[in-house]
């Protein structure tokens, strides 16, 4: 196995990332990896791969462990990488209807990447993380649907109505 971090290939680099998206992709998606449409999905250009090669090599070297081997740390960070992003649904959902195109991770690449290490350090520290994000009505349970009603039946009962147009003052 590769052990220094000088020894690891572009070509390598940009393996890791896509097997492990073509893994997530197919876990959640289930859409096999060998179709056009994954591979579209998959698409980077040059200086997007680029970029990702570097962010995801800084990324995995500061969270190596001190007798685990750089290609190990790097395999380790990318799939860690392509399961939090694929946890998020994106604004408006958008990623999830999308499919989580590779080329957004580039852009997304600071959350995940911040959201990973403040679970490295919570998982040290021994704190439990909070959830990467939170779910909406929709999601929460019946019981947390009506407390929220609840709530907001007391905001509403608070504020003053306007009176009825010709209604004596």
């Amino acid at each position: 196995m590769l052990a220094q971090w000088g020894d690891l290939t572009p070509t390598f680099i940009d393996e890791a990332v896509q097997v492990a998206y073509a893994a997530q992709h197919e876990r959640s998606y289930k859409i096999p990896v060998g179709l056009p449409a994954s591979r579209r999905w998959a698409y980077l250009t040059t200086d997007q791969q680029s970029d990702l090669r570097q962010n995801l090599q800084w990324l995995a070297a500061s969270r190596q462990a001190a007798d685990e081997a750089a290609g190990e740390a790097l395999h380790r960070t990318a799939v860690d990488v392509m399961t939090v992003w694929f946890a998020n649904p994106g604004r408006d959902n958008w990623l999830r209807i999308r499919k989580h195109p590779l080329a957004r991770l580039c852009e997304d690449f600071a959350d995940v990447a911040t959201s990973i290490l403040g679970r490295d350090k919570a998982k040290a520290s021994g704190v439990v993380p909070k959830p990467a994000f939170v779910p909406t009505l929709r999601e929460r349970s019946q019981g947390e649907q009506e407390q929220v009603k609840a709530g907001l039946q007391g905001v509403l009962a608070v504020l003053k109505r306007p009176a009825a147009k010709g209604a004596a003052a």
